[in-house]
């Protein structure tokens, strides 16, 4: 920039010249990102289909703030439990777990027994069972576990299922 060589405005001028482009940058790339997730997440959701393909497909999809996908299992007669994988675009965080998205209008406390005796059960640390309208429970995981997160979960469920 050789800022060195010129007065306090013309080096003002210059970084924030270069301040600009950088931004503009690391906006492209932002979006670039962004673009990446929902592939990654169109590419999961497309597994699953294949996997657990006897199972209703919680398709992939994203709005302006989420990524999601993931199954829904039948819970009982009157109910059924999403295991889903979701992304938060605004904060970058990815997390999987129980929720009641596509599920129900509101939580069920049979299904937040049933997540929350398998947590127990399998002495599984680390999860959020507090209230929320979202989620009976729900676990921090990254990009690149995550998927491997979510189908070791989908498949406890269906183990617990089988044995109850």
């Amino acid at each position: 920039m050789q800022l060195e060589d010129k007065n306090g405005e013309e080096q003002l001028r210059a970084l924030k010249a270069n301040k600009s482009a950088i931004d503009n940058l690391s906006g492209y790339i932002d979006a670039l990102m962004i673009e990446a997730y929902k592939k990654i997440f169109e590419e999961w959701s497309i597994k699953l289909g294949v996997e657990f393909n006897t199972f209703e497909l919680l398709h992939h999809s994203n709005d302006d703030n989420y990524l999601k996908t993931g199954i829904i299992l039948p819970y009982s007669e009157k109910y059924k439990i999403a295991v889903l994988i979701e992304q938060n675009l605004q904060n970058k965080n990815i997390y999987y777990g129980f929720g009641r998205h596509h599920i129900s209008d509101q939580l069920i406390p049979e299904v937040k027994t049933f997540c929350e005796s398998l947590l127990m059960e399998r002495e599984l640390e680390g999860w959020i069972t507090n209230d929320n309208i979202w989620w009976y429970c729900w676990k921090y995981t990254t990009v690149e576990s995550g998927y491997a997160d979510l189908v070791a979960l989908i498949k406890l469920v269906q183990d617990k299922m089988n044995t109850n």
